[in-house]
């Protein structure tokens, strides 16, 4: 399933009628990942961040936080199923 389309001169994403404000790239790269949900953080991590030993626990969270006040204005949401994965879905 696909929840909308990547627009990279842009940096931003169209779900429907509506476009996202401008996305960083690392934003782009979880949206990208999230269309494939659900997606463990630790695939997340490893394919946007890499194999980078010094990084924070709540880098992929303060992201993803970031992101869904972004996305909540298009219609989109992500659901985390509060252990290890992540899920982009229309929102409630």
């Amino acid at each position: 399933m696909t929840f909308g389309e990547m627009n990279m001169p842009s940096h931003s994403w169209k779900y429907g009628r509506k476009t996202t404000e401008i996305l960083t790239v690392r934003e782009m790269q979880l949206m990208y990942m999230l269309q494939e949900s659900p997606v463990e953080a630790e695939e997340l991590r490893k394919v946007i961040w890499g194999t980078r030993k010094k990084m924070s626990p709540k880098t992929i969270h303060v992201h993803i936080h970031n992101l869904r006040k972004k996305i909540k204005k298009i219609g989109l949401s992500i659901r985390h199923d509060g252990f290890s994965q992540y899920a982009l879905c229309p929102k409630d």
